[in-house]
């Protein structure tokens, strides 16, 4: 029942359950490959505020501008007790944009259509989201994609409110500086998602001119202060040293023309690894809509409805368009599609909303919602096993390495991990897992330790007698 007590209360549950979930899942995520970089430089692992902008100054100048890579300094400087703190709310915080784009309101907690429409929409966040387990969860990971996309989601959802009508900001100078602030940063973020931005606020601002809408002067200096956040990314030094750099587990630099164009099937298909489930209830939705159109004729999209579905069909456009935007230069590592899929689903979402609120039998796609969260929640509950799994892992790992420096060895070698199923969603790929002890992960965990070196046994032949004396005196104790 609309406006329910039941309804309130099961919103309420849905969001603790969020939060829960992420801070587990935050919590069971190794602190390992990037991090230690990231927590090395400057402060000796201690935040300090000057060495840690001064290394925010070098990767500025010299590799990463990105305002991500900012964050992760001062977070994984911190330690990760403050990520843990944070990233439930950052990733709640997706979530609730996601559904502030697709409806252009806040959820009403005693709707149960919206609570549905946000409850789908965090299931598939947290499942069909490029690589959630390292954009999310690991503390690199998380601060270069998932707490950037907020940045950026939470700006456009600004235009968002002015487009739908429900913007209640004040058209004043101190409404100029704070969404200039915001729109700097969010240009900040990443160079796929300022393109897109721009791309949408300029067809906003040509639909505004063809309906004689007048805008408010705050859309300027937002829209202004993102072009010039997204120049000082775009045109950062160490933005080009990165496009020009074959990186670890990463980019592979586009040389030619034809090697670009033909690498667009290959992005298209990184962009939709994880967006099975999406892309079915996309093309579901499309359907019932043309479906529903053709009955009722064109003027079912007049007025509100019609700028929704107009919105949805924006994001989902422009996330194909920023999945593709990588052949100019690279084709990128994959988890970089995050803040592309998180804008399709978005799109999804805003369809669902619409076909709810027009069609007669509103059981119909929430029935067909209901079952794509089913899915996604089955696949939550994989990684509630997986999780934990990767985690003892690491602790056994560490545990091991503590025992290794308290018998005064400078130059360790660590047994390799165990497969864990689900490992694409989970941060494997920054765990060591080299056995040269100058590869850059290694490398970066030996400086954190400050030891000499450290490395994988891939082939047997020096950890087995060390690893099994250390788990044989660990059992007895």
């Amino acid at each position: 029942m609309k406006g329910s007590f039941a309804v309130r209360v099961l919103f309420r549950c849905v969001v603790l359950a969020f939060l829960v979930y992420a801070m587990l899942l935050t919590w069971w995520t190794p602190f390992t490959g990037d991090s230690f970089m990231h927590s090395v430089f400057g402060a000796q692992h201690r935040l300090s505020f000057w060495p840690v902008l001064e290394r925010c100054w070098w990767s500025y100048l010299n590799w990463n501008p990105r305002l991500g890579e900012f964050l992760a300094i001062f977070t994984a400087t911190a330690g990760k007790w403050l990520f843990c703190l944070v990233n439930p709310f950052v990733v709640l915080s997706l979530a609730l944009m996601m559904f502030y784009l697709a409806r252009g309101r806040r959820v009403r907690p005693g709707d149960w259509r919206d609570v549905l429409l946000f409850t789908v929409g965090g299931l598939l966040l947290l499942t069909s989201s490029s690589r959630p387990g390292i954009t999310m969860f690991w503390l690199s990971g998380g601060t270069n994609y998932a707490w950037a996309a907020t940045v950026w989601l939470g700006f456009l959802c600004l235009y968002r409110g002015l487009w739908a009508g429900s913007s209640r900001i004040q058209d004043r100078p101190f409404s100029w500086f704070w969404i200039g602030a915001a729109g700097f940063a969010a240009g900040m973020t990443n160079e796929n998602q300022v393109p897109a931005s721009l791309g949408m606020l300029f067809l906003f601002w040509l639909y505004a001119r063809w309906n004689g809408r007048s805008l408010p002067r705050w859309f300027f200096a937002g829209w202004a202060a993102h072009a010039i956040g997204g120049a000082c990314l775009l045109l950062a030094p160490g933005n080009t040293a990165r496009l020009h750099s074959e990186t670890a587990g990463g980019a592979a630099v586009l040389q030619s023309w034809g090697e670009r164009f033909g690498s667009i099937p290959e992005l298209l298909n990184a962009f939709y690894e994880f967006m099975r489930l999406p892309k079915v209830l996309l093309a579901v939705a499309a359907l019932a809509l043309v479906l529903l159109a053709w009955r009722q004729g064109r003027r079912v999209w007049s007025g509100t409805e019609g700028r929704r579905v107009s919105a949805s069909l924006l994001f989902i456009l422009v996330a194909h368009a920023m999945a593709v935007s990588f052949f100019v230069r690279v084709v990128p590592a994959w988890h970089a599609m995050f803040s592309a899929t998180v804008l399709m689903m978005t799109g999804v979402l805003g369809l669902y909303g619409v076909w709810m609120d027009r069609v007669p039998r509103p059981w119909v796609p929430a029935c067909i919602l209901a079952a794509a969260g089913g899915l996604a929640l089955w696949v939550c509950a994989g990684y509630l096993d997986a999780f934990p799994r990767i985690h003892r892992q690491c602790e056994e790992r560490r545990a091991f390495i503590r025992h290794e420096l308290a018998q005064g060895k400078r130059n360790i070698v660590v047994p390799p991990y165990e497969s864990v199923s689900l490992a694409p969603y989970v941060s494997v790929m920054w765990r060591m897992c080299s056995g040269d002890p100058d590869e850059f992960i290694n490398s970066s965990v030996a400086r954190y330790l400050g030891i000499e070196s450290i490395r994988v046994d891939v082939c047997g032949d020096r950890v087995p007698q060390s690893w099994r004396c250390f788990k044989g005196s660990g059992e007895r104790d």
